[in-house]
């Protein structure tokens, strides 16, 4: 085995821990969560007999309680549906104890209180950043036989794309945000003397979603708790 390979292999093998973190926290994602909260809300349809106007929600129009949760704009009739467990959340956090003032009596209370609990919700919206202050070879430069070294002020990742590692680079002309990709050879090749650092940058990231995860849990399992006489079917068919 070549020098160079040997080499390039040990790097990979150290950068390893990030890529592994990436897979580790990649089911950790807010459509699962909310998907989750939505099917608490679902399971107890129907909310009331006749539909009734309740509120106006900022983003989406107004919103409408009958058998489920609708959104009326000025163009429509009777609106649509809320089937987007996105969207069901954000009509809840704005709109859920005005909501829970029109569901049937007998369960205002449940729907108030899972509005309540909804609202603890903490999305895995993180970001993580680590100042560097380091040269990196340009990846422009690395395949023409003249490679520039550029230094690099931060590198950063977000949980919305953990498998993407962004570097704020400044040439001495200009500074940008290059992107790169963990698992890929160039990255290895551009990061090979900060490593450490990303690796860093990846278990910091993890540490905070599995916080999050832990709160959102206890959540969700007091969610299950109020709604579990209701018999709810997991897996709805939307």
């Amino acid at each position: 085995m070549g020098d160079l390979l040997r080499k390039y292999i040990e790097e990979k093998n150290r950068l390893m821990e990030s890529e592994n973190i990436v897979s580790e926290i990649a089911e950790i994602r807010n459509d699962k969560l909310l998907s989750m909260v939505f099917d608490m809300f679902y399971s107890l349809r129907p909310l009331r007999r006749k539909r009734v106007e309740v509120c106006e929600h900022p983003e989406y129009g107004v919103i409408v309680v009958g058998k489920w949760i609708r959104v009326k704009n000025t163009w429509h009739t009777y609106g649509y549906l809320v089937h987007d467990p996105d969207e069901l959340y954000r009509v809840i956090v704005s709109c859920g104890d005005k909501i829970a003032d029109h569901v049937s009596k007998a369960k205002s209370e449940i729907f108030r209180e899972l509005v309540s609990l909804a609202r603890k919700i903490k999305l895995y919206d993180v970001t993580v950043e680590r100042k560097i202050n380091a040269p990196i070879p340009s990846k422009q430069t690395l395949y023409d036989g003249k490679i520039k070294y550029y230094m690099c002020d931060r590198i950063r990742v977000y949980s919305s794309s953990p498998s993407y590692l962004y570097a704020d680079i400044c040439d001495g002309r200009e500074c940008y945000t290059d992107m790169f990709c963990v698992d890929n050879a160039t990255t290895v090749i551009v990061f090979e003397d900060i490593i450490d650092d990303v690796n860093e940058l990846y278990r910091e990231l993890k540490e905070k979603i599995y916080r999050l995860k832990a709160e959102n849990d206890k959540v969700i399992s007091k969610m299950k708790e109020l709604v579990a006489a209701y018999s709810i079917v997991w897996g709805r068919k939307r």
